[in-house]
């Protein structure tokens, strides 16, 4: 997979979001999350080669592990409270990264509502995580 957050979230894409390249997508939604990312990253001992490729559990990192940091990085932009999932900030990363493509920001709305109703249910932390963004990139991506 590619590298993303997340998270973050968040967190973009060639064949779902039209005329948009997935390498510049994906750069957008670091930009933005990478303030968020690299405290979590400290916090929970990742060295940033890992933490930058969130996507792609390579160099000794473990899919745990990772689904620890995309949920760290959810909790910051408070997407994530317990296990219960907020959509506002997500909504305001997509404004943000797809800035002055209705269309995209509100296909892209919709890959993230579906994927919050993906991950609920889940009871832990890491595996919200792992869950959203997987499907998230899946949907994106795909």
């Amino acid at each position: 997979m590619n590298t993303l957050v997340t998270v973050t979230c968040l967190l973009a894409a060639v064949t779902a979001v039209r005329g948009i390249d997935q390498d510049t997508i994906v750069a957008k939604y670091m930009e933005y999350l990478m303030p968020d990312i690299m405290p979590c990253a400290d916090e929970l001992h990742i060295s940033e080669d890992i933490a930058t490729n969130i996507q792609a559990a390579k160099n000794g990192a473990d899919m745990k592990q990772l689904g620890c940091l995309k949920a760290c990085v959810m909790k910051r932009i408070d997407m994530l409270k317990g296990t219960e999932l907020n959509i506002e900030p997500v909504y305001k990363m997509i404004e943000v990264v797809h800035a002055g493509n209705a269309d995209d920001i509100q296909l892209v709305r919709g890959i993230a509502n579906e994927c919050i109703e993906n991950a609920k249910g889940e009871t832990d932390e890491c595996s919200i995580g792992n869950k959203y963004t997987d499907c998230y990139i899946e949907k994106l991506f795909s």
